[in-house]
C-alpha cells in the first residue's frame, strides 16, 4: 500500500511537471524600493513585524505619549507608513502620500511619538529577518 501511494504521488507530480524528490520553492517575498532609505524593503512577509506586548499596547503607547495642546478634543485620521528594520527599530516614519513640508502639527506630533516607540519583533521572510514596510491607519 505504501509503495502504491508513493507511485500515485510521483505520477501526480510528474503530470504537473514537478520533478520527483524536489520541493517547489516558495516564491520570494515581494519588495519595493524605498527612496528615503535608498534600499529595497519588503512589503509582504511570512511573519509580519509585531509591536511588543498584548493587543492594544501600541494604541495605549500612542495615546499616553501623544500631546496635542492646540485643542482639547479633535478628530483626525492618519495614514502612517514606516519601516521596521532587521533589529526591530522603527525607521523612516512618514505620512502616506504627503510631503513632510505639508505635515500638520498633529502629524508632526504623531511622528515624534513613533520615534520614541520601543523596538518591535522584526518581520521575517523564509526564516530570515528582513526590513518591512508597515502601513498603519490611525483614527483619533
Amino acid at each position: 500500500m505504501q509503495l502504491l501511494t508513493a507511485f500515485i504521488v510521483a505520477s501526480i507530480l510528474t503530470c504537473f511537471g514537478i520533478p520527483q524528490n524536489v520541493h517547489p520553492q516558495q516564491p520570494p517575498c515581494p519588495t519595493e524600493y524605498d527612496s528615503l532609505l535608498k534600499k529595497r524593503v519588503y512589503i509582504f512577509v511570512d511573519k509580519p513585524p509585531m509591536y511588543p506586548g498584548e493587543d492594544g499596547e501600541m494604541a495605549h503607547f500612542i495615546l499616553a505619549n501623544f500631546v496635542y495642546p492646540e485643542q482639547d478634543v479633535f478628530q483626525a485620521s492618519f495614514q502612517l507608513q514606516f519601516v521596521i528594520d532587521v533589529t526591530g527599530k522603527l525607521i523612516a516614519p512618514g505620512i502616506q502620500n504627503k510631503q513632510p513640508a505639508r505635515y500638520t502639527n498633529a502629524e508632526k506630533e504623531l511622528l515624534r511619538v513613533l520615534s520614541i516607540m520601543p523596538k518591535w519583533r522584526p518581520g521575517e521572510c523564509r526564516g530570515k529577518k528582513v526590513p518591512v514596510k508597515v502601513m498603519l491607519p490611525l483614527r483619533f
